[in-house]
């Protein structure tokens, strides 16, 4: 993002105006116009694109952004700040070590990479955006740059924001609640007994782990069952169990090394 500032206007007509790119892009010297700089921020993203490379069309690649956009000419950056400006200002104050490191700013708390990687924002639209779909969600057809794109009609996809979407079953009937998404751990296993199927579910694995005499029973990569008695308050503390059951794909198991727990009532 522009890390350079005219130093006195907080916006312009455009927008954009009033900051500028150093002269090496995301690094350099600000130009004369611009001399105050910001706090440097830089997006890169990386696109793992080769499990497509046979399935080229016409020698075009198949890859496409969801918004129709298939040469990446769409793309933006947001930023939005979420910091107290005393811990900020204390930051950029003490924080002055050459490495520009995060880690090596002793002011900051960091999180653990495991919980950076476990945050999300569950959907609150209802629509298909995984798997083979008949077309890109939204009214979204595919179309070349650079020209603008133009607003197709309405295609009668879903707009509306509803309830944010869960990532359990109801499994009440057996005589089961679920109780969360835990972290799980290869050396010491939150749960000890396991069980696998590729064809599992929730109700199978609930079923399993019953027939056992075990009262708690989680569900991990999609086609792992465990089983067991108790599970550690501090490991019910992960969110993104998202991944779909190898039996059926409406009801979620787990993912890698997280587990969709449930209790026997």
């Amino acid at each position: 993002m522009p890390s350079c500032w005219d130093g006195k206007n907080l916006d312009s007509p455009d927008h954009k105006s009033h900051v500028a790119y150093p002269d090496k892009n995301d690094n350099g010297k600000c130009p004369s116009t611009h001399p105050k700089r910001f706090i440097t921020l830089f997006y890169e993203f990386v696109y793992d694109i080769a499990a497509w490379d046979s399935e080229w069309v016409n020698g075009k690649h198949p890859f496409v952004l969801s918004n129709g956009d298939r040469e990446g000419l769409s793309l933006h950056g947001d930023f939005v700040s979420g910091w107290k400006p005393a811990v900020l200002q204390k930051a950029i104050d003490e924080c002055n070590n050459p490495s520009g490191r995060v880690e090596d700013c002793p002011v900051l708390q960091l999180q653990e990479n495991k919980l950076m990687d476990d945050c999300m924002v569950a959907p609150s639209i209802n629509e298909q955006t995984e798997g083979w779909l008949p077309k890109l969600p939204g009214c979204n057809p595919i179309q070349l740059g650079p020209a603008r794109a133009i607003q197709p009609p309405n295609c009668g996809a879903t707009n509306t924001i509803g309830p944010k979407r869960t990532y359990s079953t109801d499994v009440s009937s057996r005589g089961w609640s679920y109780a969360g998404c835990a972290f799980d751990d290869l050396a010491t296993r939150t749960l000890p007994h396991r069980y696998a199927k590729d064809d599992m579910t929730v109700q199978k694995c609930v079923d399993y782990c019953a027939g056992k005499g075990y009262s708690f029973a989680g569900l991990e990569y999609s086609v792992e069952c465990f089983c067991g008695n108790s599970v550690a308050p501090n490991r019910l503390t992960a969110k993104k169990c998202t991944m779909k059951c190898g039996g059926d794909s409406t009801q979620y198991c787990g993912g890698p090394q997280k587990l969709s727990v449930y209790k026997k009532k």
